[in-house]
Order: structure tokens, then C-alpha cells, then sequence
């Protein structure tokens, strides 16, 4: 996988990643263009671009000044991350599967993955779905003293009420799941796939033998 800077080239592929991963700040081509390309601090080392042969997985938009802004100058001590963008569930499963694969020298031998889930996010929900349902009732409020422990959640960050969503959706989640308290993860397509002699219930009676 290569590291490069952005080529006109990458414009669909960035946006396909921008906006499966982005959801909730899409962007067109058009505003791509005006906003990101035609700024006049743009410069493609920001665009930086996770290339996997010939398939990009991921980028990372930043800037620093190279126009100077009123009453602050170019401030050459300061840079900006603005946006970035990966295919996440496609690169752990490429992962799972080289993991396993004998003939690629490592430092340690292959391994296989037993099981592999994908946890909730509101800001990545397109194409998720609730397969499992895990009670986690016990734990809860320690794990709200996890998230209070952050800006993010505390709301200094942003101004989404993120700690009364999660909460509010463990409530959801355990009311499905027939817990207090619960989380929901997905599986990969495939993985409830079963190979079996018979239906279950209907294998023939062999006497104990």
C-alpha cells in the first residue's frame, strides 16, 4: 500500500470515500472542486491518498496557509486536519484474510480470526444492521464514566448530544434484545451460513451409536 499525494486522477474514488464514510457531510464534485481544489491554501501533499493497487482505501485532507489571513499572517507553526475518509470494513477484512495466508513471510506465523463484528456508529449506519444483541446491563455505567472521560462526549467538541444518544440507544438496543441494557453488532454477509447433513431437528434417530 502506497502513501501519495492526491492526482486529478483520485477525484471519484475520494468522493465515493468521502461520502460512504462522511455521511452526515457529503459533498458533490462541484463543491469538491470550489472548496477543496480552488482554495487557494490547497496544495496536493495535504491530499494525501492510502493507495492500495490502484484502489484507493482511504485519504487525509489537511492544509497549512500559503495565503497569509488577516490580522494572523501565514501562522507556519499551525496545520489543519479537515477531513479523512477510509474503507475501514475492507481493509480489516483484506486483513483477516492475509492474516492467514501461510506463504506471506511475517515476523510471526499466520493466524485465523475466529469471528469478526461490526459495532454500531450513527455516522456510518448505511448498509449496518443489528444481527447480534449483547447484554451488557452490568457494565453500563461504567462505561458512561468511559465516555464522560471525553470532550467529545461532554459536548465541547461538538454540539451533537453524543453521551444521551448512547445511552438512550443502549436503551433501545436492551429493549430488542430483552436486556437492560444492550449493544448490537453486525456480522459479515456469509458468516450465518451453516453446512449441515440435515435440517436441524430433523437428523435420523441413530440409537447412540
Amino acid at each position: 500500500m502506497d502513501l501519495r499525494p492526491y492526482r486529478g486522477a483520485d477525484e471519484g474514488a475520494v468522493l465515493a470515500l468521502w461520502n460512504a464514510t462522511l455521511t452526515h457531510d457529503a459533498i458533490t464534485p462541484a463543491t469538491f472542486r470550489t472548496k477543496v481544489l480552488l482554495d487557494p491554501n490547497f496544495s496536493s501533499d495535504g491530499l494525501l491518498v492510502a493507495d492500495d493497487g490502484g484502489s484507493l482505501v482511504g485519504f487525509v485532507l489537511s492544509l497549512a496557509r500559503l495565503v497569509p489571513l488577516f490580522g494572523q499572517g501565514l501562522e507556519p507553526e499551525l496545520g489543519w486536519i479537515t477531513a479523512f475518509g477510509f474503507a475501514t470494513h475492507d481493509i480489516v477484512r483484506d486483513a483477516v484474510f492475509y492474516a492467514a495466508l501461510p506463504a506471506i513471510q511475517r515476523g510471526q506465523p499466520a493466524h485465523r480470526v475466529r469471528d469478526l463484528y461490526f459495532p454500531e456508529n450513527w455516522e456510518d449506519m448505511d448498509g449496518w444492521r443489528a444481527d447480534l444483541y449483547i447484554d451488557v446491563g452490568n457494565v453500563w455505567d461504567a462505561y458512561l464514566e468511559v465516555l464522560r472521560s471525553h470532550e467529545l462526549m461532554r459536548g465541547g467538541v461538538s454540539s451533537f448530544r453524543y453521551l444521551e444518544y448512547y445511552d438512550a440507544l443502549g436503551t433501545v438496543r436492551g429493549c430488542l434484545g430483552g436486556f437492560r441494557k444492550a449493544v448490537a453488532v453486525m456480522a459479515p454477509t456469509g458468516s450465518w451460513v451453516q453446512r449441515l447433513d440435515y435440517l436441524p431437528g430433523f437428523a435420523p434417530d441413530t440409537g447412540g451409536c
